[in-house]
Order: C-alpha cells, then structure tokens, then sequence
C-alpha cells in the first residue's frame, strides 16, 4: 500500500516523465540530426526528455501546492 500512495502523490510528476520520454522520442526520430550527444542516440534523448519532464511536472506541482496551502491560509 505504501507504493500505491508514492504512485498517487507523485501521479503528475510521472504523467510529465512520461510526457517527456515520448517527446524526446519523437525529437530524436523526426528533428534529430545526430550531430551532438543529446540527439545522437535514441536513448539519451529519451533520458533527457523524461528528466525535463519530471523536473517540470515538479516545478508545477509545487506551485499548485503552495497556491492551495495559500488559500487555505486566507480563509
């Protein structure tokens, strides 16, 4: 039970990750020109889509923490 509530309280993190992976897939097949490290392999784009991804989703997700704990807050 203790991984399902991880799963939940992270579930917009993960949507990001997930986001960010087929994004990075999909930069690699259709823009990459193979010419830098990032976009030489699928894999490493794939990496670096999913890390941007993630910190993305965190970065909203903490912003939508502190807006409603703000709220909270007024009334």
């Amino acid at each position: 039970m203790e991984i399902r509530s991880f799963l939940q309280s992270k579930r917009l993190q993960i949507n990001f990750l997930v986001a960010g992976s087929v994004s990075g897939l999909l930069y690699w097949k259709f823009l990459g020109d193979g010419s830098n490290l990032i976009n030489s392999v699928w894999y490493w784009s794939v990496l670096v889509g999913a890390a941007l991804g993630y910190i993305l989703g965190d970065v909203i997700d903490e912003s939508r923490r502190k807006q409603q704990e703000k709220r909270e807050r007024m009334k």
